[in-house]
């Protein structure tokens, strides 16, 4: 009896040490991580009891220090506000430094840590709101159409589930201020229509600018010839 005793007693703490052990190793990976997920929140934002909290779920779903998601309800399982257009706030870390974010519903999520190998791109959203444009209320959305610029370009449905609803029952608007290669160019999409800026598109717009300039600048050189030389032979002939 006493041996088998000692024998429970044994592994049991030989499982201790174990689940030590393996504590000890998460704790490890936590530590070396760069992006930490400290509190994540889905649904009305504006009504405590309409959300859930989802900070496990976030944080699982970072992958080499990056968390690069759309929210919505199948991830979180369920709807915490039926009927209501929701949003993701996330708190958290990158290597100890405190931020906040936040996505609507269906739109795009990203924090990364590793934004000094992220290449450059060619399209920067200046300026983006979305509402009841011009004079009603709206919301500023550059921070959410910035995180969804893929590969120099961004295409959006644009609607309330991925901007959210500034403006219940009234027909809203998207309007962008933007830079390609350094041009400056705004475009205004209405609710339920389709954002499209394309790099394709964008740069023969630009060879067109670039053309155009040319052929007025060659003109006015020769606008200019022209009546110097007219002036030259109305000199000649004054002198005659």
């Amino acid at each position: 009896m006493a041996l088998l005793c000692g024998f429970i007693a044994s592994m049991a703490c030989v499982s201790s040490y174990a689940d030590d052990a393996a504590t000890n190793v998460v704790s490890a990976a936590d530590a070396s991580a760069r992006l930490v997920i400290v509190n994540a929140v889905y649904g009305n934002l504006s009504d405590l009891a309409a959300t859930t909290n989802v900070t496990k779920i976030v944080a699982a779903m970072v992958k080499d220090d990056t968390l690069d998601f759309h929210p919505n309800n199948n991830d979180f399982g369920g709807d915490p506000a039926p009927n209501t257009p929701k949003k993701l706030e996330v708190d958290y870390t990158i290597d100890g430094v405190s931020g906040t974010k936040t996505a609507y519903e269906g739109g795009r999520l990203k924090i990364s840590a590793n934004k000094d190998t992220a290449k450059k791109s060619r399209l920067v959203i200046v300026k983006a709101v979305y509402g009841d444009l011009p004079n009603g209320k709206t919301t500023d959305v550059t921070a959410d159409l910035a995180d969804m610029v893929e590969n120099d370009g961004i295409e959006l449905a644009v609607g309330n589930n991925t901007l959210g609803d500034p403006a219940f029952g009234k027909v809203k608007k998207l309007r962008v201020d933007y830079k390609f290669d350094g041009w400056k160019k705004s475009v205004t999409v209405q609710e339920n229509g389709t954002l499209k800026i394309i790099p394709s598109i964008e740069l023969a717009e630009i060879h067109k600018r670039i053309l155009f300039i040319a052929l007025w600048i060659v003109s006015g050189i020769l606008a200019v010839s022209a009546v110097v030389a007219a002036l030259v032979l109305l000199a000649r002939k004054w002198k005659k």
